[in-house]
């Protein structure tokens, strides 16, 4: 007779395609999709990661599933009625994006290439800009409904040039709703926040929130773990070895569980050039990738002013 019996793990299981729920929380999520397209006449076919509509739309549910983790479990079916309606409300009610209205409408918005829908990451390329390994600037247009990414199709026909010039300057006057400093080993980390969806596209047009701190001869390391944040630390001394590891920190936890997610990874921005400088291995940690530029603008750096001052309070 065994004396002893093996302790049952009670870790529930992770969610394949959204580890931050459970497996529990993902089948009910994607059993109240189903129920809500349902509702609206809608027969969608509701897979892992997205919902399929019969007229061919594809219904990213990264987003959704982020606004059910943090919402308290009696709002959840709540929350996802009303996303579903909303999505098919802008669906319904959008005009169709002509060239005149991307000119006269369209603002730089950085998405997760992953997010985006089947096939058209390849099909924007010619008329976007890749950021990093991730990343890609493409061209929104802001409708009352929803954010609406401008197809290739559109795109052909378009002007590039004198759009991407008016999209730009849409996006400079995007506004920030907060602004902050926040204290770390390393330095300051300078914290844009707010309700638009463009906030951390800004990393498109960095130049103008450095004019506000000052220079930045050594480049500036930056993370936008989701559309509504971007944290920068301008390079100024050894402390941008801590402030890697503190961006990389709120950049991997945000993009893992944040509506909107970007990237769980840190760039370096240098004069208008943005530099991939982390990677995440397999077991979930960062890699530092000091190569290139950025390596020569990390070589020589002085001692960390915050360390000096640390030692000498413990002499004291």
């Amino acid at each position: 007779m065994a004396l002893f019996r093996r302790k049952k793990d009670r870790t529930p299981t992770a969610d394949p395609a959204f580890p931050f729920l459970t497996m529990e929380e993902g089948a009910h999520l994607r059993a109240l999709v189903t129920a809500a397209f349902r509702q609206s006449g809608v027969d969608a076919q509701v897979g892992p990661d997205a919902a399929r509509t019969p007229d061919g739309a594809v219904h990213p549910l990264r987003n959704l599933a982020a606004v059910f983790s943090s919402a308290a479990p009696d709002e959840r079916a709540g929350a996802v009625f009303h996303h579903v309606g909303a999505v098919l409300r802008a669906q319904q009610s959008a005009s169709p994006l002509t060239p005149q209205t991307v000119l006269d409408s369209a603002c730089l918005r950085l998405m997760d290439r992953a997010a985006l829908p089947a096939g058209w990451d390849a099909e924007l390329a010619p008329y976007s800009t890749t950021i990093g390994a991730g990343m890609r600037a493409v061209l929104a247009v802001d409708t009352p409904e929803s954010v609406m990414t401008v197809p290739a199709g559109v795109l052909a026909d378009t002007d590039m040039a004198a759009a991407w010039s008016a999209a730009t300057a849409r996006l400079r006057a995007v506004e920030v709703e907060e602004r902050d400093v926040l204290e770390s080993p390393g330095g300051p980390i300078h914290r844009l926040a707010g309700g638009s969806y463009f906030v951390a596209s800004r990393l498109m047009v960095l130049e103008d929130e450095i004019e506000r701190v000052g220079d930045a001869r050594r480049g500036v390391l930056v993370a936008v773990p989701d559309r509504h944040r971007l944290l920068f630390h301008v390079i100024e001394d050894l402390g941008a070895v801590q402030a890697v590891s503190a961006l990389a920190a709120v950049a991997r936890d945000g993009y893992a569980s944040a509506p909107g997610a970007l990237s769980p990874e840190v760039f370096w921005w240098y004069r208008g050039a943005v530099q991939q400088v982390t990677a995440t291995e397999a077991d979930g940690s960062t890699k530092v990738l000091a190569t290139g530029a950025f390596a020569e603008a990390m070589n020589g750096l002085p001692p960390h002013a915050g360390a000096d001052e640390a030692t000498e309070g413990d002499d004291a």
